[in-house]
């Protein structure tokens, strides 16, 4: 988890077949410290973004959309297929995010402003068969 610094971590996309993989970030206040039944499913939601109850956001591969409080906006980097490179950018100094595909990179996004916030980056596929890879080399984390 981030709670200071900025972070980029970046992926290659091997094979999507689905439309659903997604690179983002999602904060500890997504989860509950503690299972409760009638909020753990609202709180731990599959798609960093995907409700009102979360401050994640992503980025769809298929389509280049930023996916946030259960809705897409356009992103205007267009999707990203077999082969292409995909970062996340966290500045948790200025609670910004950020993506970049094939080194072009998107407007920033506002961030939840909580010094008591972390944030972790995570990738989601959803589709079986469907790869990407972490590229270490790529990626970075100052303070």
């Amino acid at each position: 988890p981030h709670a200071s610094g900025v972070h980029t971590v970046t992926f290659t996309i091997i094979r999507l077949s689905g439309n659903y993989c997604m690179i983002g970030v999602l904060n500890d206040h997504d989860k509950p410290a503690q299972p409760v039944p009638s909020m753990a499913m609202e709180r731990l939601t599959r798609y960093p973004g995907s409700s009102s109850l979360t401050k994640g956001k992503s980025y769809y591969c298929h389509n280049g959309h930023i996916y946030h409080d259960g809705r897409t906006t356009a992103y205007g980097r267009g999707g990203a297929g077999s082969g292409s490179l995909v970062s996340v950018h966290l500045d948790m100094n200025c609670y910004k995010v950020w993506w970049s595909a094939n080194g072009q990179k998107g407007d920033e996004w506002d961030l939840c402003r909580d010094d008591n916030m972390k944030y972790y980056i995570v990738a989601n596929l959803y589709t079986a068969g469907d790869a990407i890879r972490l590229l270490p080399e790529m990626c970075s984390h100052s303070t």
